[in-house]
């Protein structure tokens, strides 16, 4: 499989030096005159709060006190589409909360991962790009009872040997590579996505891609992607 992706700004793919990974920035999406921005969640009504906090805890486990309140977003969907009543066009759906949090410790290799939760008025949670729990653990979770689980993810060194490996299996040069800690929602896991740059000429480059499952460190899709980018 061969995907193309066009840029519009100058960037360069340097050697991993450590193992410590992040993720990019996901942030909120504004509604323009119809958004409210959030610093902290004291303006957000309780039963929103309690299902955020809880929602958190069943899916971090022992990784809930690792993470902090980056930003937020409080949305006037009624006003929104009043003005706005083509629907359709948006392709994606409104909610009327936004939140995303700041999960960081070098202890468990991450630097920075945002995780992005989308909640309408009810406070059901519409989309998050951390994976979700079976319904059995989530039904049954008490914050008084249940003893938060342990994240048993492979190491981040086991990551980079796996990836080292597939690239040396597949004549890939790994020289110039760069990878990101991402959530697959098509298969609820997140992924050390590994690129490699095979090649450059002029304003395009080459690079072979390697997608790797954290929980258990198997490879889940390798592909090509051409960029071209404009000087």
């Amino acid at each position: 499989m061969l995907i193309i992706i066009l840029t519009f700004t100058t960037s360069n793919i340097s050697s991993q030096e450590n193992i410590i990974v992040e993720g990019s920035f996901n942030p909120v999406s504004s509604f323009i005159d119809y958004s409210e921005f959030l610093e902290d969640t004291e303006k957000v009504p309780e039963n929103i709060k309690i299902n955020l906090e809880l929602y958190l805890k069943v899916i971090l486990g022992d990784w809930f006190d690792k993470i902090t309140f980056y930003e937020g977003l409080i949305a006037d969907l009624d006003g929104y589409f009043k003005e706005n009543p083509l629907a359709y066009k948006r392709g994606w759906l409104a909610t009327k909360y936004q939140f995303v949090y700041l999960l960081s410790d070098e202890n468990i290799g991450i630097s920075k991962y945002y995780i992005k939760i989308d909640m309408d008025k009810y406070s059901q949670i519409i989309n998050c790009n951390w994976p979700s729990k079976d319904f059995n653990y989530t039904y049954s979770f008490n914050e008084k009872t249940t003893t938060p689980f342990q994240n048993d993810f492979q190491s981040n060194e086991l990551m980079f040997e796996n990836a080292m490996k597939w690239a040396k299996a597949n004549s890939v040069p790994t020289d110039n590579y760069s990878v990101e800690l991402t959530y697959k929602k098509e298969k609820n896991i997140m992924c050390f996505i590994f690129t490699f740059l095979t090649e450059k000429k002029g304003n395009i480059k080459s690079y072979r891609v390697a997608e790797f499952n954290w929980l258990n460190g198997s490879k889940v899709a390798d592909y090509s992607t051409i960029s071209i980018t404009n000087h």
